[in-house]
């Protein structure tokens, strides 16, 4: 019954989305009776819906937008107009329509499922259950909103973020109420405020790695006040994650694949319910609308793959020799999932770590700093591997940034989370760039195609306005 209600409620949720520049359909009455969630178990049975709470479908923009990988010309020619528009950064590229419709139906079904516990008074012995969904909606609906976030707005600065826009906050399940963009000040801070809700609810594990918990919460929240360069907050949420959960896993203790082959050997949740990642705190991927990230069509960027050091095993897990002639060729095996195509959309104790690391380099405890990266390193780079050392601070940093890079190659739009952020430094500004068919395609720091422009449906549906050009 369960999963009948979850899949009648979310095609309901998606037809209504679809058809929300209609207006006469606006004016039909439905029969909601089937449709809405009336008990704890039918709103944690919605938010159990992975296919649509866990699994993103086309928001891996900021992936295809940055500078992890290339594909050859064969290739570039048979993607989508609009794919390669993103992929060379056209100024007049527009955000997918489907994808922004995806997002919001999951933040409409995670208020569904507040508004029905909201309705509810639990009894001593549901508060668990009550407490466990509540807090998991909270999450669901801070965590796609940041998606989006990072996305069609632009990166958060203090001195301009009550100027600049943000995204539509919907925090109701009503598909009529008006449409809006809140300053990027009110946008960050109502996704840091529902995160702070999650993690004051959610218990620190949970059966299943779908489904958020406290832990993932205050990562989260580290996450984001980080691309807000505040260090201080980002590393307190961090050292909270990590002293309730800290586990890493052993990359020694995984065996090596051929050079050739491109079976990811990183044990995936998804792949096997009695082997999974222990260091996922949630488990999210987005589900892509190209094969472009795939192992026979993505080439990894030579760069990138020429930093990884000859003792460092996630060169030899991450990567595999490509058998198409043309030397010093890598693609991706697949990182946290174990399909290089749909990247991995979670968190996990790696990144926690590495914020942890940053923001002690940041606040001048180099010390601190080292002693988290090299926690991750003695997991990462085989037994002759000595620990990092850093005479000041700002070396730490440069280390640490250094192995961020490497450590969260392909994690679903992490390089374009820290492309956004770190060029509003100077010292580690960066001008992208692609070259197709002869043709060099760049992306300057600060760019206002950092901000994708909003699909063109949702523009003349809604009134609300377009990003700058």
């Amino acid at each position: 019954m369960k999963n009948i209600k979850y899949s009648i409620y979310v095609f309901s949720v998606l037809f209504l989305l679809s058809l929300m520049s209609c207006k006469k359909f606006l004016d039909e009455q439905s029969d909601k009776s089937r449709t809405i969630p009336t008990t704890i178990q039918d709103a944690q049975a919605i938010l159990d819906g992975n296919s649509n709470m866990n699994i993103y479908p086309n928001i891996d923009d900021g992936s295809l937008m940055s500078d992890e990988y290339f594909i050859l010309d064969t290739y570039f020619d048979r993607l989508k107009p609009n794919i390669m528009a993103e992929m060379t950064w056209d100024p007049n590229v527009l955000g997918d329509d489907n994808t922004w419709k995806s997002c919001y139906a999951a933040i409409v079904t995670a208020n569904v499922a507040l508004e029905t516990l909201n309705k509810i008074s639990p009894k001593a012995n549901e508060i668990d259950a009550y407490n466990l969904a509540k807090g998991g909606a909270f999450f669901f609906r801070a965590y796609v909103h940041y998606q989006l976030a990072l996305v069609y707005s632009l990166p958060y600065q203090t001195s301009t973020a009550n100027q600049e826009l943000g995204i539509p906050y919907k925090a109701t399940s009503d598909i009529n109420e008006p449409t809006i963009r809140p300053t990027l000040k009110d946008t960050y801070q109502k996704i840091i405020d529902d995160l702070k809700e999650a993690a004051s609810l959610l218990p620190i594990s949970a059966n299943f790695q779908t489904r958020p918990i406290k832990p993932a919460a205050l990562g989260m929240l580290a996450r984001v006040y980080l691309s807000m360069n505040d260090y201080q907050n980002a590393y307190d949420f961090a050292d909270s994650a990590l002293r309730m959960n800290n586990t890493l896993l052993d990359f020694n203790q995984i065996s090596l694949p051929s050079p050739s082959s491109t079976a990811n050997p990183i044990p995936d949740f998804a792949a096997s319910i009695t082997q999974y990642n222990p260091e996922v705190l949630f488990w999210a991927k987005c589900s892509s609308r190209a094969a472009y990230f795939s192992s026979t069509n993505g080439i990894c960027d030579t760069v990138l793959y020429a930093s990884y050091a000859a003792n460092d095993l996630r060169k030899f897990l991450y990567f595999f020799k490509r058998n198409d002639g043309k030397p010093n060729t890598y693609g991706f095996r697949g990182g946290y999932l174990q399909s290089a195509a749909q990247p991995f959309a979670g968190v996990a104790t790696d990144e926690i770590y590495l914020i942890r690391a940053e923001c002690a380099a940041r606040l001048g405890h180099a010390t601190d700093a080292m002693n988290d990266l090299n926690t991750l390193l003695r997991k990462r780079y085989n037994n002759t591997f000595t620990d990092l050392t850093a005479a000041d601070a700002s070396t730490a940093l440069s280390l640490i940034l250094h192995e961020r890079r490497k450590e969260l190659a392909q994690r679903h739009n992490m390089r374009w989370y820290d492309l956004r952020r770190l060029n509003l430094d100077p010292n580690y500004a960066e001008t992208i760039s692609r070259m197709q068919h002869g043709i060099l395609y760049t992306l300057p720091p600060n760019d206002l195609r950092y901000a994708l422009l909003i699909p063109v449906s949702v523009i003349q549906y809604s009134g609300i306005e377009q990003n700058k050009r």
